[in-house]
């Protein structure tokens, strides 16, 4: 809980703005204690279908500032919100985690194992229930199809351990236009991404390829990337069909991340070159949509430069790949953060 609560408050500050997602929230100050709160988590409880429920309170959610806290009552606050619940209420947990300057910032996780959560609704007239749904940033009632989507078992996300991950950025100069009078081929950076996991799952997971994202983050510059399941690995573990990956069973799983600059003329490319090369850390983030779930996994991970040997550079004219820079892991191992997504 302490890490999650971490990670999210210190992204939010890196990006200078709240780094709210659909089932984190960040507030400066608790909320009150009435019916529109309570329908409010309710909403978000029957949505996360299974997933946790994150409110970071202390944190602005529109630039990320640490603001700390002021008094909350808790014990008073939540009896009043389970009040206006009918029967069954999301059960919640608090922790208190210290993140910049001694600041403090409270976490709230409320578990949606027992949806649909049901609010009553003002009148005290016993028909007057409501079933909230979140959509987006709105909070309705929910309509048929998502009741029944509350009804149907979720698939749970997977368990995902990373192994080991690096970022190579390599550069090839122009070629010169061939016998078939193609147009020579522009100089090029290629910067890739190679992330080692291991996947506990319970049962076939669906990993479509439109819901994959990442970025990557080269000291100042930053790239969205295409993500793709390395197909070398194919085997009854994992399933490659078009547009979809499929894991089946516990097992080993390569993730590449990728991006290609180019440019006309070479030139023009040195600058960007000599930015990679001068790049001391690197970070990515990497989200896999996973099928019949709202929430990605993602996984995070920051890197630091390697030394480089003298002469292990080949000169700028040579017709040959040749590595730009290369990181490694900023820590042994990267902490996966599929259970925070």
């Amino acid at each position: 809980m302490e890490a999650r609560i971490t990670f999210e408050v210190e992204q939010s500050r890196k990006k200078n703005r709240g780094d709210e997602d659909l089932f984190v929230e960040l507030k400066s100050e608790l909320p009150d204690a009435d019916r529109k709160t309570a329908r409010r988590i309710a909403a978000l409880c029957n949505a996360a279908r299974g997933d946790e429920v994150v409110w970071i309170i202390g944190i602005d959610g529109k630039d990320g500032t640490v603001q700390g806290l002021e008094s909350t009552d808790l014990q008073a606050w939540w009896p009043k919100i389970e009040g206006f619940f009918d029967e069954v209420t999301p059960e919640m947990r608090d922790i208190i985690v210290y993140v910049a300057d001694g600041q403090a910032v409270i976490g709230l996780f409320f578990t949606t194992d027992r949806a649909p959560y049901v609010i009553k609704q003002a009148g005290g007239d016993p028909t007057d229930f409501e079933v909230p749904w979140r959509a987006a940033t709105r909070t309705r009632s929910a309509k048929r199809r998502e009741l029944l989507q509350i009804l149907i078992p979720a698939v749970s996300l997977p368990e995902i351990e990373v192994l080991n991950y690096e970022i190579r950025a390599t550069r090839k100069p122009t070629i010169p236009s061939n016998t078939l009078q193609r147009p020579p081929s522009p100089p090029k950076v290629s910067v890739e991404l190679s992330v080692e996991t291991y996947f506990n799952v319970h049962g076939p997971v669906n990993f479509p390829e439109h819901r994959r994202s990442g970025t990557i983050k080269l000291g100042e510059l930053e790239f969205d990337c295409g993500v793709t399941f390395d197909h070398r690995r194919s085997s009854t573990a994992i399933i490659h069909n078009p547009g979809v990956a499929i894991v089946t069973q516990a097992t080993r799983v390569s993730i590449n991340g990728w991006l290609t600059l180019s440019n006309d003329l070479d030139e023009d490319l040195k600058a960007t070159v000599g930015q990679l090369r001068d790049s001391k850390t690197a970070e990515f983030t990497i989200k896999l949509g996973v099928d019949q779930v709202t929430q990605p996994v993602v996984i995070h991970g920051e890197l630091r430069q390697t030394p480089k040997a003298a002469s292990s550079e080949p000169p700028p004219t040579a017709d040959v790949y040749f590595e730009v820079n290369h990181w490694v892991p900023q820590h042994h191992v990267s902490l996966n953060e599929a259970e925070t997504p």
